[in-house]
């Protein structure tokens, strides 16, 4: 008995042999539950030939074009008498077995292996039946070998019995909605700072969604993972654009975005002491047996103190030393030379004199001599002050130290003009200590430099002494301080 009715609906029961034919529901895959929802059907009219592969003691490869299968349909005879009829209705396909006659036994009738839908556009590869829409069981079929006709797993094929047997199959494809991204935006910052990169997308699917960055758009993905927004110092100046790749799993979207990130001058942090160092020597000569003290002053205190008595023999000899006292150029340094003859040993009459030297020495060369005499009846004299004894330092060499910093991964040059018409002196130092930077800097290392130099200034006068600090990436700062010899 036969009930016929759409495809996908039709029954077919063998009454005599008491073996059911079973319709399956339409719509229902090979697992028996619902199709997914990202599961679209192909339909067999968006491909132009259907191949099928038909196990009859050997293999058959049987290829139909659409238009044959929407239309009379293709038909094919076995050497086992068994008469195939192939159809479409446009979106299945459904293929019909009739063989006369009861074959003893099961594991007859209705042989297939497989079958693809060919010339979908975008599936050069072709699809494969996939969803078996509904089935009728012939005598001797196994109902569950239905199975082997999916997929492309050609090693086993089905058994749907004699007489009269049916498969309606469907093509299917897993479809995905890749993600959209609404907007990619980043924080304009400076080097050395973080900017905060922010990514809104969406799934039409729902599916969880993974961020990965590349900070430069140099082809890397520096970070990967479910944030949505994220962090990235850079260690240098930067404009140019950073790319996001959102990725759902089966399809990923990508967007960029401009970057700016903006160089910072460096920091001169100290423009420190302006030195030189010398040895004070007191030298005297003269009437025997008086002393005489020596105090240094810097800005009115005392910063060394050397004293003496005059005894036979050589002034030379007698000589005291203050050695390597150091002078601060900012500071007002002053000598007092004190002679208290009264309270001495007297060698004959109340008289004579001692002449008196203080005498300025460089580590590095000869210095300078200041000459005084002190008479014993002229007390106006008794008190020697050298006002100020930065005139005095000419030739000498002077220290300077400025001390300076820049956020970036910069390398710095200290430039130093020193207002008297020689030569600037410019030293550079590098990042990583080894070679200029890179632009940009591939690490964030910021740097703090403290430059130390020397200077002879060859005549008296007040100098004007220019410092400029610029960094690799045209950013500078100036300071300026004034020398007075």
């Amino acid at each position: 008995m036969r009930w016929g009715g759409p495809w996908g609906t039709s029954v077919f029961v063998l009454l005599a042999l008491a073996t059911c034919a079973m319709a399956m529901p339409a719509g229902m895959p090979v697992n028996g539950g619902p199709i997914s929802a990202k599961t679209v059907t192909i339909r067999v009219g968006d491909g132009t030939d259907v191949t099928i592969w038909e196990r009859t003691t050997d293999t058959n490869v049987l290829t139909y074009s659409v238009p044959t299968l929407t239309g009379p349909g293709g038909t094919y005879d076995s050497l086992a008498n068994e008469h195939y009829t192939f159809t479409s209705d446009g979106t299945y396909l459904k293929i019909h077995c009739y063989r006369p006659g009861n074959h003893q036994g099961t594991g007859t009738g209705n042989n297939i292996m497989g079958v693809r839908l060919e010339g979908v556009s975008g599936y050069p590869s072709g699809i494969w039946a996939s969803v078996i829409i509904s089935y009728l069981v012939g005598y001797g079929g196994i109902e569950s070998s239905r199975f082997d006709a999916l997929g492309d797993d050609l090693s086993d094929f089905t058994f749907m019995g004699d007489q009269d047997s049916e498969l309606v199959l469907a093509f299917t494809v897993e479809s995905n909605a890749a993600p959209t991204i609404d907007s990619f935006t980043s924080t304009p910052a400076i080097e050395g700072s973080s900017v905060t990169f922010t990514v809104v997308a969406s799934d039409a699917d729902g599916d969880s969604l993974t961020y990965s960055f590349d900070f430069e758009s140099d082809g890397v993905w520096d970070v990967s993972g479910p944030d949505s927004s994220v962090s990235h110092v850079f260690g240098d100046d930067f404009l140019g654009t950073a790319r996001v790749r959102v990725d759902d799993g089966n399809a990923s979207v990508e967007a960029s975005t401009a970057v700016s990130v903006a160089n910072i001058a460096p920091a001169i942090e100290s423009f420190g002491s302006m030195t030189t160092e010398a040895n004070v020597t007191l030298r005297v000569a003269g009437e025997k047996w008086h002393d005489v003290s020596l105090t240094v002053y810097q800005d009115g205190v005392a910063v060394g103190v050397a004293s003496l008595v005059r005894m036979p023999g050589s002034p030379d000899d007698q000589a005291v030393t203050i050695p390597s006292l150091s002078f601060d150029l900012a500071l007002t340094t002053s000598v007092v030379v004190a002679y208290t003859p009264l309270d001495d040993p007297i060698n004959g009459q109340v008289n004579g004199a001692n002449p008196a030297w203080v005498i300025l020495t460089s580590p590095e060369g000869p210095g300078v001599r200041i000459h005084h005499t002190f008479n014993v009846r002229h007390p106006e004299t008794w008190t020697w002050t050298v006002a100020d004894l930065r005139a005095y330092l000419v030739g000498f060499p002077i220290g300077f130290d400025a001390h300076a910093s820049d956020p970036g991964s910069d390398d710095l040059t200290f430039s130093w003009s020193w207002g008297d018409g020689s030569t600037a002196t410019e030293r550079a130092y590098f990042n990583d200590g080894l070679a200029p930077d890179t632009y940009p800097s591939p690490d964030v290392n910021p740097i703090s430099v403290t430059d130390i130099e020397t200077h002879v200034f060859a005549s008296r006068g007040t100098f004007t002494v220019t410092l400029v600090v610029s960094d690799d990436d045209g950013g500078t700062t100036t300071t300026s301080a004034t020398v007075t010899l």
